[in-house]
């Protein structure tokens, strides 16, 4: 006999496979992409650990969310910023772009699993845990499967593009499968439900107390001016940070256009970097950044890179006194500039003392 218990795990279990699967075959596009464009194995160890490590790191974190909060809510959030995440992918293919999206696309789906997990007990029996945990692993592991092979496939046969298209309609489906769930995600107090109010001001506090959602800043900047009256010359700007007590991270956008005077040519330019330094518990940070410039986009194979990676110790407080040390390696590349320029490597060592 169905139940709506069984009805609501068939529900989560089809929206799992649903996302999991655009998920996997997000990937699979991503890394064709990236590799296509750049040949690169410092791209490909990038675009890995997006894969691979962004949601390891989040999830532990994001996880207290749907403790914390409305599992549903939660949840229903997580797919709906995936999705916003993956359709912007699908509007790119600059390496750069695309790996720090597909990392906001980790870092949105970090909490949705845990959530799910969690919300299993509220909606069943406890004799039927078994079968509920086994069924949303099943569609699990069916995302995990088909959806690299799926990945593969369109990429081949129409585009990347197309495959995070996919991918941010099946996180949309996967939302709405989970509203459509009659039952309860949470065991909260009724006295508790009340005190919100209203729904568009619970999910001002729902942000509002969460530490990972406060650590997000989204900013931007825009110039048009002019050299001489229609002369061009405009400035755009955007960088998106996240700040944690165990990761911070950022992506900054610049976008130029420059036309001196009426017999010269416009010239566009556009450059971004992307950043991440993950923190400890014992003193020792790590940093990775790096910087992608086009000069002129008439010309987009000339371009200038810069990789920065190294790992800081902070010593243990002195009274008022903070010291930290910090290895690095910095090299930079220049892709048939003109005039040419030489290929820039430096290794240093740093020094803090703060009083």
């Amino acid at each position: 006999m169905i139940t709506p218990s069984h009805i609501a795990i068939y529900r989560l279990a089809a929206g799992r496979a649903i996302a999991v699967t655009g998920f996997e075959a997000g990937w699979i596009a991503l890394m064709v992409t990236v590799y296509a464009k750049t040949h690169s194995t410092v791209w490909m160890s990038a675009a890995l650990f997006v894969a691979i490590g962004t949601s390891g790191i989040a999830t532990p974190i994001a996880g207290a969310l749907g403790d914390r909060y409305d599992r549903r809510r939660v949840m229903i959030i997580s797919e709906l910023a995936a999705a916003a995440c993956a359709t912007a992918m699908a509007f790119t293919d600059r390496p750069g772009p695309l790996v720090a999206l597909a990392a906001l696309v980790g870092l949105a789906e970090a909490p949705f699993l845990p959530a799910s997990n969690a919300a299993v007990p509220n909606l069943v029996a406890d004799d039927r845990l078994e079968w509920a945990n086994s069924t949303l692993a099943v569609g699990r592991n069916v995302g995990q499967m088909v959806g690299p092979l799926i990945g593969g496939l369109l990429t081949a046969l129409i585009a990347p593009s197309a495959v995070f298209a996919v991918g941010a309609v099946g996180f949309l489906i996967s939302a709405a499968l989970v509203w459509s769930v009659s039952g309860r995600f949470h065991a909260e107090p009724a006295a508790q439900r009340q005190e919100h109010g209203g729904e568009l001001r619970a999910g001002f506090v729902f942000v509002w107390h969460s530490p990972v959602l406060r650590g997000i800043r989204l900013t931007g900047f825009y110039d048009g001016d002019n050299y001489i009256k229609s002369d061009e010359k405009t400035r755009a700007i955007f960088e998106a940070t996240f700040e944690h007590k165990y990761l911070s991270a950022g992506y900054d956008y610049l976008h130029a256009t420059d036309q001196i005077n009426a017999a010269a040519a416009v010239v566009k330019s556009a450059g971004y970097s992307f950043w991440f330094t993950p923190k400890s518990t014992v003193g020792v940070e790590g940093l990775f950044r790096y910087d992608h410039y086009t000069p002129n986009d008439s010309f987009d194979d000339r371009t200038r890179h810069r990789t920065i990676v190294g790992v800081a110790y902070w010593f243990k407080h002195q009274g008022a006194v903070s010291t930290a040390l910090m290895l690095d390696y910095d090299g930079a590349n220049f892709d048939k500039l003109v005039p040419p320029a030489p290929k820039q490597n430096k290794i240093a060592l740093h020094a803090l003392v703060n009083f």
